[in-house]
């Protein structure tokens, strides 16, 4: 696969006005601690505090993903001080959420102080333009809480469209958007070139869930 091959490529920070979008490293894993023991953060997200066992598989997973799969997270720094805002990812969804098996989203997840100030939008807008662009993604899903109105209107920004709801067994619903390539290509913000015809092919399906 072109995506992975090009290691350059992968291994190269996204950049934007504010952010430096750097791949997922060991240095990521005390700073995901953090995240992840914030309940504030992770209110709609963790159901509990993941343990120590847990927050290191994840993390290793999330290193793999790279090396296997060409796609995955990325820490979101402040480009002028370089401080951990959060981090951003491209995976798969996985089962047991009302998706199909190859199912791809993007996900954005920040430290309390960093939001109301564009930056969930910033950073998931790069990792969207390099999805399509470089990975060769052809339909990006967005899942988030319905209580998390701020998290529905940053997809809303990026040209994702209402596409379901989804209810877990424990009474939680998500709603679930969509971005085709096409609606990508369509969308008027600034977005690098299409891949080429190998890259095109996207990302092969991984047998274990890259899903926190």
């Amino acid at each position: 696969m072109a995506a992975i091959a090009d290691t350059a490529a992968l291994q190269a920070a996204l950049r934007t006005e504010r952010l430096v979008l750097p791949v997922w490293s060991d240095d990521d894993l005390e700073h995901f601690a953090h995240w992840c023991r914030d309940r504030e953060a992770t209110k709609f997200v963790l159901r509990r505090p993941l343990t120590d066992g847990e927050l290191r598989r994840h993390h290793l997973r999330s290193l793999r993903a790279w090396h296997n799969l060409g796609i995955g997270k990325r820490a979101v720094l402040d480009a002028e001080t370089g401080r951990w805002l959060g981090f951003v990812d491209i995976c798969f969804v996985g089962p047991g959420k009302g998706c199909r098996r190859d199912d791809v989203e993007i996900e954005y997840f920040l430290m309390p102080f960093a939001w109301g100030r564009g930056i969930a939008t910033e950073a998931a807008g790069a990792v969207r333009d390099d999805a399509f662009a470089r990975a060769g993604i052809q339909e990006l899903l967005g899942r988030f809480r319905v209580e998390n109105v701020a998290s529905g209107r940053v997809l809303e920004k990026l040209g994702f469209t209402f596409l379901r709801h989804h209810r877990f067994r424990d009474g939680a619903v998500v709603e679930v958007m969509r971005l085709t390539r096409e609606g990508w290509l369509a969308f008027p913000s600034p977005s690098p070139a299409p891949p080429d015809e190998d890259s095109a092919r996207g990302p092969a399906v991984p047998r274990e869930n890259l899903w926190l």
